[in-house]
């Protein structure tokens, strides 16, 4: 059975609670994706930032007349709401849905529960294509 390990990318950036909104959208640009974890000193998973995020937020200060985003901090952006996958966890029909139908990445940890990659949307169907994963849902 393949595992979460064959088929995550393990070069993945991450960010801190301490970070600006300036940092999160440098990254989010410069690694060219719409989420990012985000992890303590430990590389624990605390959460995720996505673009959608930061972008909703800075908006809403600058309605408020607020035009000096520097105070923004990761903490006020983290969406708590994201569960992490182990990376020996096997590829199941359920994981692969909650991958496809769900979420379009999850964070990947080792037995530490510490963030070590990302299992990606397009990696699962990437693998179906490549019959290296049965798109059979059981």
């Amino acid at each position: 059975m393949i595992t979460v390990r064959e088929l995550m990318k393990t070069h993945t950036q991450a960010l801190t609670m301490g970070d600006s909104l300036q940092t999160a959208l440098d990254r989010l640009d410069v690694y060219q994706t719409q989420h990012l974890p985000v992890v303590d000193d430990a590389r624990q998973v605390l959460g995720s930032v996505s673009e959608q995020g930061c972008t909703q937020r800075a908006w809403k200060e600058i309605n408020l007349h607020n035009t000096d985003l520097h105070h923004i901090t990761v903490a006020d952006l983290l969406d708590a709401n994201i569960m992490a996958v182990q990376d020996t966890e096997p590829v199941t029909g359920l994981l692969v849905s909650r991958c496809v139908e769900t979420h379009p990445w999850l964070p990947v940890t080792d037995s530490q529960g510490s963030l070590i990659g990302t299992l990606n949307r397009i990696d699962v169907i990437q693998a179906m294509l490549d019959g290296i994963l049965s798109a059979d849902p059981r």
